[in-house]
């Protein structure tokens, strides 16, 4: 080999060392240096950021100039005006024609202002406003030269006290901050501002969209860049920075998604993400600006439908409801979004979009979070699902909760009463960390079943090639009794996983002793194959198997007590329940998460998994006769009947008798209680 070859094999890493790289203190090492990166990152951040939200938001103008005092004239000035309208004794904006400001209409109405704006389509009209001494006073002592409008969103043109200082378009809409010599404010004669304005858009709002009451007014050059930072912060950045973030979520989803599509609660989250993007996208100001507004609210209105839509969507999805529920659904969504803008006026779209983001979306998103409630329910009604499935309980309220979250930052989005400070971190931004939290919550569940697919054993049975088209034998179904008090208790050693996969542990090492193969884990349960072509007897190695779990548990329990863990051990010892049955199963590959999992399948025209389940849940009808918890095992009679030599260490409670299973069927069972065996003492 030569030098570069040799260098090579010493640079690249080996096979064997792989394990060093997942080592607990190596992935806990990479956890704590990433989880420290980010809180140097956000920590500083986030502080800089609230402290000037928090001055932003208390920003108010040293003199205010109530809507009331606006006046408004609908009405064509007689003359032209020109850059100078005092040289205009006609014009509406010279000082010295009184007619705007002598009008008895004022903004204070904003509907009525609104309806007469709407009448006058196409044709100008003027707003003015004229400080009192008091007002110049006190705009002179505070140094407050700046005065705060707003937004106009047509045709414009600003005088004061007859210089015209500015005009724009549609176009040019711009947070507006005219500034007034101070030294006007010391003359004897008002200072007087007049606008010339003209509604060129399509908008449901008259254009001149005067800032709020503790704004309106006039202020200093500190506070005229408190209030252009809070304005350029909420309609440029914030949105700009969400969109991104919602669209690369949305990407992200979609992704996980399209390699686990039976995952069909990641699509909606991902449906959800993209419509957070478009909401957006809506108060960006590049974007609203640049498009055509019939187009901007037809997308508008289309995005509010998903927007009620996709929440109720992801719900039903995490809560597994049935696939056409879905289907039905999620169509209706499809056709609603491309049916509504052709059948609601462009000046209306935006009254409908709010009325579905404001209202039926709440209902919606309800309606999705108590699909999870039912289920997790549901699933609580049954002792045996509430300790199996505890995990996915924990979800299913989580994910439920998460959703009722969305309706309470629906409403401070879009109630009027909300303060500016709740509507700036929870309203608009707060649906996406919500959103990525449900995402997480979607994800550990993927997490914890793709590991307790990559659990499952694989059997020499799936190395052949090629798979056998059957295995015959005993198929053995047990599960802990008691286990949620051991895991109860272990949590608060912090064990609690740990003392549970010991007990399974030694249900494993018993069928391995008789000549089993594990099929599967999960939880506090595990199923196992005994097969016929390498076994003389399986359903006698069976029952072997479930002997020796009882003595591999009995010495687990003196292992407890002797380590001072008594507490671990319920009073009658730790038990299980199981059943047998006898048929064929194959053994497959599947396809999960993108990977290629070794599992079992039934054959033929038998279903013996779940013959063997359902056997396993009448044990609950079975009780021996002094009363105490033990270990039973069901089997059907005719096994029993056809393998009368089997020498056990247990007894038969009963040979043949009739119970029911699922659905009212009648089985006729067999049931094997295990004994109690005498155990050396255990030296610790």
């Amino acid at each position: 080999m030569t030098f570069f070859g040799r260098l090579i094999s010493h640079l690249y890493r080996r096979p064997n060392e792989l394990d060093s790289m997942i080592t607990k203190s190596a992935l806990r090492g990479r956890w704590l240096i990433f989880i420290a990166m980010t809180m140097v990152l956000v920590v500083p951040l986030f502080i800089s950021l609230f402290l000037n939200i928090v001055q932003w938001t208390d920003f108010a103008a040293e003199v205010s100039l109530p809507r009331s005092q606006w006046t408004v004239l609908y009405e064509q000035t007689p003359g032209p005006c020109g850059a100078d309208a005092s040289l205009t004794p006609d014009c509406l904006g010279n000082p010295s024609n009184p007619s705007l400001w002598a009008s008895l209409i004022t903004r204070a109405d904003q509907q009525a202002h609104k309806a007469r704006v709407f009448a006058r389509e196409g044709k100008e009209y003027w707003v003015g406003v004229s400080l009192t001494p008091e007002q110049m006073r006190n705009a002179f002592n505070a140094q407050a030269n700046f005065l705060v409008l707003g937004e106009i969103v047509g045709s414009y043109r600003i005088w004061v006290n007859g210089k015209q200082l500015m005009t724009g378009e549609r176009h040019d809409t711009e947070p507006i901050a005219l500034q007034i010599p101070l030294t006007w404010f010391a003359e004897n004669q008002p200072v007087r501002l007049a606008m010339w304005i003209v509604r060129t858009t399509d908008m449901n709002d008259a254009p001149d969209l005067l800032e709020d009451a503790q704004r309106l007014g006039l202020t200093t050059k500190a506070g005229t860049t408190n209030w252009k930072r809070y304005y350029n912060f909420w309609f440029n950045s914030r949105p700009l920075v969400f969109l991104a973030l919602n669209f690369l979520l949305g990407w992200l989803f979609f992704a996980i998604w399209s390699v686990a599509p039976e995952k069909t609660e990641y699509f909606y989250i991902a449906v959800l993400a993209m419509t957070f993007a478009l909401f957006q996208m809506r108060y960006v100001e590049l974007y609203y600006m640049t498009m055509n507004r019939q187009f901007v609210n037809s997308l508008g209105l289309s995005m509010a439908i998903l927007y009620a839509f996709a929440g109720m969507l992801a719900g039903l999805s995490f809560a597994r409801f049935r696939p056409l529920i879905l289907k039905w659904a999620f169509w209706l969504c499809i056709g609603l979004c491309l049916s509504q803008p052709f059948l609601v006026s462009t000046i209306r779209m935006p009254i409908h979009a709010h009325y579905w983001m404001g209202s039926i979306a709440d209902v919606t998103t309800f309606l999705g979070a108590l699909a999870c409630y039912l289920q997790a329910f549901y699933l609580y009604q049954n002792p045996e699902d509430r300790l199996r499935l505890r995990l996915r309980l924990r979800r299913l309220l989580m994910f439920g909760t998460g959703l009722l979250f969305m309706i309470v930052l629906n409403q401070v989005s879009f109630a009027g009463g909300a303060p500016t400070f709740l509507k700036m971190f929870l309203g608009k931004s707060g649906p996406f960390f919500l959103l990525l939290s449900l995402g997480l919550i979607a994800l550990s569940e993927y997490r914890s079943q793709t590991a307790l697919a990559k659990g499952m054993p694989i059997s020499k049975f799936h190395r052949l090639i090629p798979l056998p088209d059957f295995v015959r034998g005993a198929i053995l179904n047990v599960d802990l009794k008691g286990s949620e008090k051991i895991s109860r208790q272990g949590a608060k050693l912090g064990k609690a996983g740990d003392l549970l996969e010991t007990c399974l542990s030694h249900m494993w090492m018993a069928v391995s002793q008789n000549g089993g193969i594990v099929l599967q884990t999960e939880g506090d349960a595990l199923r196992a194959i005994f097969p016929a072509g390498e076994l003389e007897a399986p359903v006698e190695a069976a029952f072997r198997a479930v002997d020796t779990m009882r003595r591999n548990l009995m010495e687990l329990e003196q292992r407890f007590v002797a380590q001072g863990m008594a507490d671990m051990v319920p009073k009658s010892g730790i038990h299980f329940r199981g059943a047998i049955v006898l048929g064929e199963i194959r053994p497959i590959w599947q396809s999960y998460g993108g990977a290629r999992l070794a599992s079992w399948a039934e054959t033929g025209h038998s279903n013996v998994l779940i013959e063997v389940s359902r056997l396993l849940e009448m044990e609950r009808e079975v009780a021996p006769g002094d009363g105490k918890s033990s270990s039973i095992v069901i089997v059907p009679q005719e096994l029993k009947k056809n393998t009368p030599t089997m020498s056990l260490m247990g007894q038969w409670l009963f040979e043949s008798r009739t119970l029911l299973g699922k659905h009212g069927t009648p089985y006729e069972v067999a049931a094997y209680q295990v004994n109690e065996m005498d155990l050396a003492p255990f030296e610790s």
